[in-house]
Parts: C-alpha cells; structure tokens; sequence
C-alpha cells in the first residue's frame, strides 16, 4: 500500500530526474498542480483511494521514464 512520503519523495525525484516542475507532476498524479505543496505544507490531506490512484500512476510514469542513464563514449 502506498504511503504519503513515499509518494511525494517519489514525485519530487521523478520530477527532477525528468526536468518537470512538481506543479506538472502534481497535475499529472492528482489532478491539481498545487496538491503536492499542499500536503507538505498541511494544508490538505489526500483519501486513500486518492493516494492509491496517483501511486499506480507514478509508478507507470517511473516505468517509462525518459531519462535513460549515460553510456560512455566509444
């Protein structure tokens, strides 16, 4: 089952990873850019069903990353 850390410490690496604001991030698992912010901060909380949706959708946005890492030159 997916928890709240997990999920955002998630977030923000994937977003860093693939040069994507967390507001874009956000939007893509929540539907609202700000919602990441918001449950730093406090100010919102998330259902679980809620949580569990934008996990499944993170962890297929991990699987088809586009960052691939970096061969060394031949």
């Amino acid at each position: 089952m997916a928890n709240v850390p997990d999920v955002i410490r998630r977030a923000r690496a994937y977003a860093e990873a693939n040069n994507r604001s967390i507001s874009t991030v956000s939007r893509l698992l929540f539907g609202n850019g700000n919602r990441i912010e918001e449950i730093e901060r406090g100010s919102s909380s998330v259902r679980v069903d809620i949580l569990q949706r934008a996990h499944e959708r993170l962890v297929s946005m991990e699987r088809g990353q586009k960052r691939q890492p970096k061969q060394a030159a031949a």
